[in-house]
């Protein structure tokens, strides 16, 4: 496992493949070459070098966890993984169309947005409470060294008896009302084995904790599903 983490005021990666399977690696190299393909010969190409190139990127790391305004602008230029998963299953043709809605997304909020920002400070707390580990928060403190327009905004880090897990948390909105164990078997993004749920991979979720688990160096991700109505 990766030596532990001291100090998180900007996390720096590697971005080695070796620790992804087959999958994960597949999504990081093909959408790096689609999207390099277009940036190119695209308008935003002088962005693409101002930002990726001329920017600290230990500067933009700290900034960004400041300020939620810096938070949106380095992120809306780079590949994050809540975005990855859209570029790499694109089949359509229209790439100029594409990178103009990647790059320019409209801003919005609705009642399941809100409910999980709510509620997941309350998701980390009983977290830290049931496993006794430490939780390092980093706001958007990830982009990549070696490839600098990709970037992350991991939920956590849990420290634990020295070793190092990506933390990603989802607060779905039927949790408001109904316990973990009603909730489970409505999530699209899960499937049923034995008893046993795990994350679908063709799901945009897959890709979002292999692109974290890879940029952080991490082996391992906890993925959390909370619900409000009995904080499990």
């Amino acid at each position: 496992m990766p030596e532990p983490i001291q100090e998180m005021q900007c996390l720096r990666d590697t971005t080695k493949y070796s620790t992804l399977n087959v999958d994960g690696a597949k999504i990081l190299e093909e959408a790096k070459m689609l999207i390099h393909s277009e940036i190119s010969k695209h308008k935003y190409n002088y962005i693409f070098l101002y930002l990726f190139y001329v920017n600290d990127i230990e500067t933009i790391c700290k900034s960004s966890m400041a300020s939620r305004n810096t938070w949106y602008t380095e992120r809306r230029y780079r590949i994050t993984g809540s975005r990855i998963y859209d570029i790499f299953t694109y089949k359509g043709m229209d790439w100029v169309s594409k990178s103009d809605r990647y790059f320019n997304p409209k801003s919005f909020t609705n009642k399941f947005v809100e409910h999980g920002l709510e509620h997941e400070p309350t998701a980390k707390q009983c977290l830290k409470e049931d496993l006794k580990c430490n939780l390092i928060e980093v706001g958007l403190a990830v982009v990549s060294h070696s490839n600098p327009w990709l970037g992350y905004s991991p939920d956590g880090i849990v420290v634990q008896s020295g070793d190092n897990v990506l933390l990603e948390v989802k607060c779905p909105f039927l949790g408001a009302s109904k316990s973990i164990d009603e909730v489970l078997p409505t999530l699209s993004y899960l499937v049923k084995q034995g008893k046993q749920y795990f994350l679908r991979k063709k799901h945009k979720y897959y890709g979002q904790i292999q692109l974290g688990m890879s940029m952080l160096n991490l082996e391992l991700c906890y993925f959390m599903i909370f619900c409000s109505y009995n904080k499990r």
